[in-house]
């Protein structure tokens, strides 16, 4: 049990670092400690996601309209930005973490960076690149409410307590894409909800898959 919360621990402080790394580079490169003030847009113009790569935009490298689906999500837009996930993953990585373990905490995240990325290309008519990793951040937290709403199911318990909190949730998108003035991209946070329902359910807790012990 130990080496398993060593494991989620540890995965989760990575998950700090791809994130923090890169905006604190960016934050140094424009106060002119190192580098130059261009190394976001130069980030950005490897990195985030880019509708047009898909639509015939020539890229930087090859493989980047493919990458971008994962990389836009260790990128953001400033600090506040950065804090805000920062903030979500600390809170609700752990939770994952400790129904599915450390694989299926880097499971969830993973795909609900790439559901993020997905939905926004389908739904978003913008041609501004998009960053953050918000699209996870809005996964963990469905996933977790998709347990809840599994062992409640179980359990024959009342589900409304789970319908409001998805709304809860749709609601914090909707009220930040109002404050944002249309700036957020609500899109990538509904495709990481989506997609992080999906994967949560087809996932089974580590020990529900353990033979169970042998009777003394």
């Amino acid at each position: 049990m130990q080496n398993t919360q060593t494991g989620w621990r540890l995965l989760i402080l990575l998950l700090i670092a791809v994130n923090v790394i890169p905006e604190a580079i960016l934050q140094m490169a424009e106060a002119g400690w190192i580098g130059a003030a261009h190394w976001r847009l130069t980030a950005y113009g490897y990195g985030a996601l880019w509708k047009g790569l898909l639509a015939g935009w020539q890229p930087n490298f090859t493989g980047q309209p493919a990458l971008m689906f994962l990389s836009y999500g260790f990128l953001h837009a400033g600090f506040l930005h950065l804090a805000g996930n920062i903030i979500g993953i600390l809170w609700l990585a752990p939770l994952t973490a400790r129904q599915v373990g450390a694989a299926g905490l880097a499971l969830i995240y993973a795909i609900s960076v790439l559901g993020g990325g997905l939905v926004f290309v389908l739904l978003s008519d913008s041609i501004r690149p998009m960053v953050g990793a918000s699209g996870a951040v809005y996964g963990l937290a469905t996933a977790w409410i998709y347990w809840d709403y599994r062992e409640r199911r179980q359990q024959r318990l009342p589900l409304g307590i789970i319908w409001a909190k998805l709304l809860t949730v749709c609601l914090c998108n909707l009220i930040g894409w109002w404050i944002a003035a249309g700036e957020m991209a609500w899109q990538t946070h509904l495709g990481g909800m989506i997609a992080a329902w999906c994967c949560a359910r087809a996932l089974r807790r580590p020990q529900d898959s353990e033979p169970p012990a042998p009777q003394p």
